[in-house]
């Protein structure tokens, strides 16, 4: 799978560089300009994680509805990340 990794600071890697660093960022300290952590598939979909435990899930290009939860822990915000269901949503 290709995907592209947002870092807290900005950055932009190509999975797998950087990809245990990354849910690790949601401990830094605050940053409010990037809050979120991001990985977005080569198909578009993006799964982006708040320190707060909120993750997202959407595809920017397209009438995709978005998806919200809350309450995700880091552990399985880790899993999420490595599941099939961020790279075919309807699964």
């Amino acid at each position: 799978m290709a995907a592209t990794l947002i870092h807290r600071t900005g950055e932009v890697a190509q999975y797998p560089d950087h990809d245990d660093e990354l849910v690790l960022e949601l401990d830094a300290p605050a940053d409010p300009e990037h809050p979120e952590v991001a990985v977005t598939t080569e198909s578009g979909w993006t799964l982006s994680a708040f320190p707060s435990g909120q993750v997202g899930f959407e595809k920017v290009e397209g009438d995709a509805r978005a998806r919200h939860r809350t309450g995700i822990t880091r552990d399985e915000t880790r899993r999420r990340r490595h599941s099939t269901r961020f790279v075919r949503p309807g699964t």
